[in-house]
């Protein structure tokens, strides 16, 4: 059915990246795990702590994805699962702290969203077909972890920018991640 992946060779529709979205904030449970009834007393900086603690994991496996390596292809698979699922995690943490922020600050959170499945959109169209370019968006995307952070204290306006600037760079790799998974093993000849 058409529009319904993101595929790294075809640009992806409104709906699929909506849905990829989605899929991403649900598979992220595994590693972007709230404590569980705390779900309301959370503070944006203790969601973007857990981001914090999780970055230097997709920062260790990205690569695998990003230069189609090792040779091994099953142990280059299991690096693309965990590059999803970390990646799925940050998504879902970033989520939760626009969401937290927005409740404390007083805005509606749906254009930030708009914002993040556009900006991924393009990113993912700008790693088409060489994905090396995904270690610099992950790079960028942890400086603009570090200016959500400044922004709590001096300027409410800037951190769902700053989330959002992060939280597309992360959708990217998931994306980029679950197109990896389904590569066709190589056959050895």
């Amino acid at each position: 059915m058409p529009g319904t992946t993101l595929a790294m060779d075809a640009p992806a529709t409104a709906y699929s990246d909506e849905r990829l979205y989605a899929e991403a904030l649900s598979r992220g449970v595994d590693y972007g795990q709230r404590r569980e009834g705390t779900d309301d007393l959370w503070l944006p900086v203790e969601l973007l702590a857990t981001a914090v603690e999780l970055a230097p994991a997709l920062a260790l496996v990205a690569p695998v994805v990003a230069y189609d390596c090792p040779d091994d292809y099953d142990e280059r698979r299991e690096a693309a699962k965990v590059t999803r699922g970390v990646s799925a995690g940050l998504v879902r943490v970033a989520h939760w702290a626009r969401e937290v922020h927005a409740r404390d600050v007083g805005y509606n959170t749906q254009a930030w969203i708009v914002q993040t499945i556009a900006l991924t959109t393009h990113l993912v169209e700008e790693l088409n077909p060489d994905r090396t370019g995904l270690l610099e968006y992950l790079q960028e995307a942890n400086a603009h972890l570090a200016c959500a952070f400044v922004a709590l204290q001096c300027d409410r306006l800037a951190v769902p920018d700053c989330i959002t600037q992060a939280q597309a760079a992360w959708l990217a790799t998931y994306a980029c991640s679950r197109a990896a998974l389904d590569i066709p093993q190589r056959r050895s000849l």
